[in-house]
């Protein structure tokens, strides 16, 4: 009989569970009446020491300041979160700051702040806490599945619960949500995602009491873990595929599913699939208000699929080169061996699970679990520069990490049966893993130290990451080191031509190493390419007015009227200004953006102003513009 129940219930030797035989369910309901009740105080203690090692791991986080990558915007130069009274509370149920609806995320940092002011090491910590205790939830979700999964020992069970929430824990794609500031919305949404999937367990438990409640506190958790982000708005589809297996709450033949017997599994997914509908619904509001928002086209978005269904698995086996950015390149060729590679991974384990799903259903659910977390960020509708990002591994692994916890949960079972040398040696194994990603994981964590730190370890890692190049460069010139930034700025420039950015960063470092006039030339190659760039306008006129070329300077700022109205120019020169009070240039654009808009009382103020700070070129103004 016990032979009997391990080739029916294990994950890796199941035919039987896959075709929704009732003997197969009738029997997997007695064994799991009798085997989820044999808990000990193991349970308890194994979740706690997993928590505390991924604490150690991460504690070199702790150390770390704001990097100018987000922290500067969402954080440092951020007021609307401080506090919690009814204006902030407003402001952060509404706020789509940088494309993202996370209300609970901000509550968060409002209670960072109110506890640690802008002390960058209290945010590390709560990032840390919160991943530790991510670990500790997913050893117990681990072994409450294995409970209801198998016929292991106790023993056996722990063991796969602990080695599936540390190979998941202390991986480096985990160093990107935890060590950054930013990346609390991962950390946050998993908790709660984590605690609505374990209370969602009780519920389903077949001998479980008060079934109402634990749905409830599961909806409840849900909730929290879309107001944190929305990228687990895929949960109930993961739900579905974890009722197949291990829970067996639904057939593997999926004409049955809508057989009366199955009601109230579809009933109670209800809420979570209404939730997951809003949380989809503000996503699909807030991402167009994001940064380099755009609609992929069909290139561009199959190469995107490919990267970002790929490259967690691939980083998950060889954690090697990991980066903060890898940039959305300028095109996307489907035939270059980065999509070609990527595509074929991504069939090559699609076709595996599948092919195996009557034997190993296991890893068919590990695999939807791990595309269903996904597909938010694989969607044709795409924001920001990176093609895809470490941080977006953090829920989908956990099915691959649960996968090879239970493999080693296994191993663990046999060398028990056996009683020889084994099992030694599959913990000194373990061990050696563990011990290995905890020094790679240590490792990464000093590429989030400061801004510096992070885009030379990008740049490191992507060689061809033109967006590093401009962030060096940009660090470049504050510190002093023009010959560096233009340097910096060239790479940047001979990567990506087709952005005027790169070609304001070679003048600014040109103008910084007094080669004011290939500056000016570079300012206006930027121009070609983007008339409307205003930054660059006001570099122009800046280097024009140096040289002395006062009428150019007024030509260069006044032909902006061609791209924009007045009303929109008036806020941005009073946001220049604010930013350079002694610069003439923007206070120039302030002058003939309130004439423009006929205000020239507002105008004449500003004047008084400019020719404070530079006479001449206020009366030039006058004399080309005539008496107002």
């Amino acid at each position: 009989m016990a032979a009997m129940r391990r080739r029916v219930l294990e994950p890796w030797a199941i035919s039987t569970m896959a075709d929704g035989s009732g003997a197969a369910e009738a029997l997997t309901s007695r064994v799991s009446r009798v085997t989820v009740g044999r808990r000990t105080g193991r349970e308890g203690w194994t979740p706690v020491a997993v928590a505390v090692v991924t604490l150690l791991v991460f504690s070199r986080s702790l150390g770390h300041g704001f990097v100018d990558w987000d922290d500067t915007r969402l954080i440092i130069g951020n007021l609307g979160y401080r506090g919690f009274g009814w204006a902030q509370l407003r402001w952060m149920s509404s706020s789509v700051l940088l494309g993202h609806y996370v209300p609970v995320t901000w509550l968060s940092f409002a209670l960072d702040h109110a506890i640690w002011g802008l002390r960058p090491q209290g945010y590390h910590l709560t990032n840390v806490l919160l991943h530790a205790i991510n670990a500790g939830l997913v050893c117990v979700l681990t072994t409450r599945l294995l409970w209801r999964a198998t016929t292991w020992p106790a023993a056996s069970r722990y063991v796969a619960g602990a080695a599936a929430a540390l190979l998941w824990a202390l991986h480096p794609l985990r160093v990107e949500a935890v060590s950054w500031v930013t990346g609390r919305r991962d950390v946050l949404s998993g908790m709660f995602l984590c605690l609505a999937l374990g209370a969602w367990l009780r519920a389903t438990e077949p001998n479980g009491s008060a079934r109402r409640c634990w749905l409830g506190a599961a909806v409840g958790a849900y909730a929290l873990a879309l107001g944190s982000k929305s990228i687990v708005m895929m949960a109930p589809l993961a739900m579905v595929a974890l009722d197949v297996y291990p829970l067996r709450r639904l057939p593997g033949d999926v004409r049955r599913w809508g057989a009366p017997t199955f009601r109230d599994v579809w009933l109670e997914k209800v809420p979570f699939v209404v939730l997951a509908l809003l949380g989809a619904a503000a996503s699909a509001i807030a991402v167009p208000q994001g940064i380099g928002y755009q609609i992929l086209g069909l290139r561009e978005w199959l190469g995107t699929l490919a990267v970002n269904l790929a490259l967690p698995a691939w980083k998950t086996l060889l954690p090697l080169a990991l980066s903060p950015l890898y940039e959305f390149p300028g095109r996307i060729d489907l035939t270059d061996s980065r999509y070609l590679g990527s595509a074929l991974l991504v069939v090559v384990l699609t076709a595996g699970v599948v092919g195996l799903r009557r034997r190993w259903p296991g890893g068919l659910v590990a695999w939807l679990w791990y595309v269903a977390f996904l597909a938010p960020v694989s969607a044709i509708a795409h924001a920001g520069p990176q093609l895809t990002a470490d941080r977006y591994s953090y829920l989908p692994t956990l099915g691959l990490s649960v996968l090879m916890g239970a493999a080693l949960g296994a191993a663990a079972s046999r060398a028990r049966r056996r009683a020889d040398a084994s099992g030694r040696a599959l913990g000194l194994g373990l061990l050696a893993i563990v011990l290995t990603l905890g020094s790679l994981t240590w490792k990464q964590q000093g590429a989030w130290r400061d801004t510096r730190s992070l885009w030379t370890q990008a740049l490191s890692a992507t060689p061809d990451c033109a967006v590093c190049h401009v962030n060096l460069g940009h660090m470049d010139l504050e510190s002093g080191a023009p010959e560096a930034a233009l340097r910096h700025f060239q790479q940047a420039l001979a990567l990506r031509p087709d952005r005027v950015a790169h070609h304001r960063g070679v003048g600014l470092a040109l103008e910084a190493l007094d080669r004011r006039d290939e500056a000016i030339d570079s300012y206006r190659r930027g121009l070609a390419l983007v008339p409307g760039a205003l930054s660059v306008r006001l570099s122009l006129a800046s280097a024009l007015l140096a040289t002395g070329r006062l009428d150019e300077v007024i030509q260069t700022v006044d032909t902006a009227w061609r791209y924009y109205e007045p009303a929109a120019l008036v806020p941005y020169f009073e946001d220049a200004v604010r930013h350079r009070p002694a610069g003439a240039v923007p206070r120039l654009g302030l002058v003939l953006a309130w004439l423009a808009a006929g205000q020239p009382d507002r105008a004449r103020a500003e004047h008084d102003v400019l020719r404070r700070l530079h006479h001449d070129l206020a009366a030039r103004v006058v004399a080309a513009s005539g008496p107002w």
